[in-house]
């Protein structure tokens, strides 16, 4: 359980690591938490300082996620109440969690998805870029980043129950539990996003 709660505590803190600060920080030198949207994530960055810096910014968050499921987890692996792959998906929510509640930020941050996407990745690659086909389809279509980023999430967990039900693909233990959860929180930290947009004036990319 030690180690289990070590990998919690790792996790998190590699998520909380404000990514998108530290790069508009070296490209543009400013703070991208009064810029723009004001928030902390790489469509802002991408929106106010370039697109090579938001892609960077991206990349990073994924990987936060990515590292967690991958690289944190099996710290704990086979010495715990839990299977390997719920570790895993354990550290991809804790990632999650100090993306939106940095502890460098005061428990502020960013929006989660790029980090969740990042867990996907890790542990459900195929989910995962269907996931992405329709982000960049509904941005595309609409400009709204925020819009494809909820779309995507929560479609997640039906794309989940189909693959294993319907054409019987293996998918990790919880996978479906963890995705329904990222939903949620991902929807929480939208509150804002979901507000402008149906109100019509959610910032376009």
């Amino acid at each position: 359980m030690t180690n289990l709660i070590c990998v919690i505590i790792l996790s998190y803190i590699a998520g909380s690591i404000p990514v998108s600060i530290i790069i508009s920080k070296i490209f543009a030198n400013t703070d991208i938490r009064e810029c723009g949207s004001k928030n902390p994530g790489a469509a802002n960055v991408y929106r106010t300082v370039g697109p090579a810096a938001g892609a960077l910014a991206a990349f990073f968050d994924i990987f936060k996620g990515a590292a967690s499921a991958l690289w944190i987890a099996p710290i704990a692996y086979d010495i715990s109440l839990f299977e390997n792959e719920t570790i895993s998906f354990i550290a991809g929510s804790a990632a999650i969690l100090g993306h939106i509640f940095s502890i460098f930020l005061k428990f502020k941050g960013g929006k989660g998805v790029a980090t969740a996407a990042g867990v996907f990745f890790a542990m459900t690659p195929i989910a995962a870029l269907i996931s992405l086909i329709i982000f960049v389809s509904v941005v595309m279509t609409t400009k709204i980043s925020s819009l494809g980023s909820l779309l995507s999430t929560c479609l997640t967990p039906i794309i989940l129950f189909v693959m294993s039900d319907y054409f019987y693909m293996d998918i990790p233990k919880n996978a479906i539990s963890f995705a329904i959860f990222t939903a949620f929180l991902i929807l929480f930290a939208h509150r804002k996003n979901i507000e402008r947009i149906v109100k019509g004036k959610e910032n376009k990319v």
